[in-house]
């Protein structure tokens, strides 16, 4: 018996420890996630140079370099106005398998760090960071992270176009979607036009790659929305616009999870240090950098996806136990 205050108190412990990291419904039904309080104080990114092999070369003895330790982010959740903000309002209508409402609370919280440090770095110093064609980005003579967008490129696999597999439910149909933008794109069309149509998208896209998925969804929501007398504008596409970085970071975890022995994806999580990621196009200014005027240097883009990259990277790297 003396024994039983001790073992009530733990098993307190383990029932608080569980619910920590969970998404949490709001009044309305929504999600927020918390956004933990950090105060690191700011520094510049990898002053080291981290060691980054090819897919096909021999992996070296790892490299510990330091982890890029952005602005702190103060507040404890984040509300409605900056979940809309930054894309991460939560929505049904898409379920990633393997992904875990913690784990994608972990990589949100992640997002949010690295969102508000590029946004100072790329206004300082990132326009001295050399993008080379091997796919590295170098700070004079130093590795300081990877860029991708090519599919024919070292880091291709990254690009959502690219042929890395992820199993999804969109709009009540599940699938083993041949890339992650056409579940990506379905999601779009679910939640605009909400009439079957991405079901339609989804069998003539699930098996494909490349570019021309894009291409169609444009066109295809345009004609079918002004076909049912809706205005295609600004305020037609908000509730995406709210929710579609929310939707590429379930997705983006998934693909890693669900493809842990790509080579690519392996090598990222397993080998790579934590370090500056960025989807390098000028054709791209939102998900990508931007980079039009000078393909050598960081373009003036938001570089969303390699963001989330980034956040996935740090995520599993600590879900994994990765020594860095």
């Amino acid at each position: 018996m003396k024994y039983l205050p001790k073992i009530a108190l733990v098993l307190t412990l383990l029932s608080i420890s569980k619910c920590i990291g969970e998404a949490i419904p709001d009044s309305d039904g929504r999600l927020y996630f918390s956004i933990n309080h950090h105060s690191e104080s700011s520094q510049k990114p990898m002053q080291t140079t981290p060691v980054v092999p090819h897919q096909d070369q021999a992996v070296p003895p790892r490299v510990t370099t330091p982890q890029v330790v952005p602005s702190p982010v103060t507040p404890s959740k984040l509300s409605l106005v900056e979940q809309k903000k930054l894309g991460l309002v939560p929505i049904l209508g898409i379920q990633v398998d393997s992904v875990t409402p913690g784990l994608v609370q972990k990589v949100i919280d992640q997002y949010v760090k690295f969102r508000e440090w590029y946004d100072n770095f790329n206004k300082t110093i990132g326009g001295v960071y050399k993008f080379a064609p091997d796919g590295y980005i170098y700070y004079g003579a130093e590795q300081r992270g990877l860029h991708f967008y090519d599919a024919k490129k070292f880091g291709k696999e990254l690009a959502n176009t690219y042929g890395v597999s992820v199993a999804a439910t969109v709009g009540g149909v599940k699938s083993t979607f041949a890339c992650s933008e056409t579940p990506f794109q379905a999601t779009k069309i679910n939640l605009l036009l909400d009439n079957g149509q991405a079901q339609t998208f989804i069998h003539q896209f699930r098996n494909a790659t490349g570019g021309a998925i894009q291409r169609d969804v444009g066109p295809r929501i345009q004609a079918i929305a002004q076909s049912t007398g809706k205005t295609v504008n600004a305020q037609f596409y908000q509730p995406w616009d709210d929710s579609s970085v929310w939707v590429m970071i379930n997705l983006v975890l998934g693909k890693a999870l669900q493809n842990q022995n790509d080579p690519m994806i392996y090598q990222l999580i397993h080998k790579m240090p934590k370090f500056l990621i960025v989807e390098h196009t000028g054709n791209d200014d939102k998900w990508g950098d931007g980079s039009k005027l000078d393909p050598s240097i960081l373009g003036p883009g938001e570089n969303r996806l390699g963001l989330i990259w980034a956040a996935v990277q740090t995520t599993l790297k600590d879900y994994y136990q990765v020594p860095n």
